[in-house]
């Protein structure tokens, strides 16, 4: 699977911001080659390409169980097994970024315990999309 990384990335959940994101990695189906067919066999062209695998987005975050609509919803989400709606944007939701938007399954969330001694305490949600998320311009 391609995974893009970036530490300009924000995630909403609806129109609320999923706070202290400290970066997001998009995750993209692998694209396996579909090679001519025999009446094409002189062609040493690929001729289609077909996926396999899903898109989803990996979430690393500090922790913050004040942020009831972005990173306490993720987690009920995931206790539920409903899905979000979670809109992606590379570098930040300015005027004219791009964006990903779909329907998302929250399939994993950080482990809250065992984190060192007056440290900051982080981990990663992965919210993987029932389908290719659709592109859009942020506004």
């Amino acid at each position: 699977m391609a995974r893009y990384k970036s530490e300009l990335g924000d995630v909403k959940l609806g129109t609320y911001a999923v706070a202290h994101i400290k970066d997001v990695t998009y995750v993209t189906p692998d694209q396996t080659e579909i090679l001519a067919d025999e009446a094409h066999a002189d062609d040493a062209e690929v001729v289609d390409l077909a996926t396999r695998g899903v898109y989803a987005l990996e979430i690393n975050v500090n922790l913050d169980d004040t942020d009831t609509n972005g990173q306490v919803a993720l987690e009920s989400a995931y206790a539920s097994r409903s899905t979000v709606t979670a809109t992606y944007a590379a570098q930040g939701f300015v005027t004219g970024n791009v964006t990903k938007t779909g329907a998302c399954y929250v399939t994993k969330v950080p482990n809250r315990g065992g984190q060192g001694k007056n440290t900051i305490a982080s981990g990663v949600y992965r919210l993987v999309f029932k389908a290719k998320p659709t592109a859009g311009v942020a506004a």
